[in-house]
């Protein structure tokens, strides 16, 4: 039950509350290994998220972005929500 270096996942970001873009631009160029973004960062008033179908159960695999670098992804399961802490 461990992912590995090259394994796929699949996300469904829609149950959880999807966020809207923050960046419009040409795909695949915003992290480009030219450093040069073909597009633009949107004000974050312009920014939304849907509302949440369901909340996070225990076992639940979450996918987010790391708070100290956006541009890393985090892959965590869930172990306790509320007061299972």
């Amino acid at each position: 039950n461990t992912l590995l270096v090259g394994d796929f996942l699949l996300v469904n970001k829609f149950v959880y509350g999807a966020k809207s873009p923050d960046w419009v631009g040409v795909p695949f160029t915003r992290n480009s290994q030219w450093g040069i973004p073909l597009g633009l960062k949107l004000p974050e008033a312009w920014q939304f998220r849907l509302p949440s179908v369901m909340q996070p159960q225990p076992k639940d695999i979450l996918v987010f972005k790391y708070p100290r670098n956006p541009k890393l992804e985090y892959i965590k399961r869930c172990i306790a929500i509320g007061e299972q802490m």
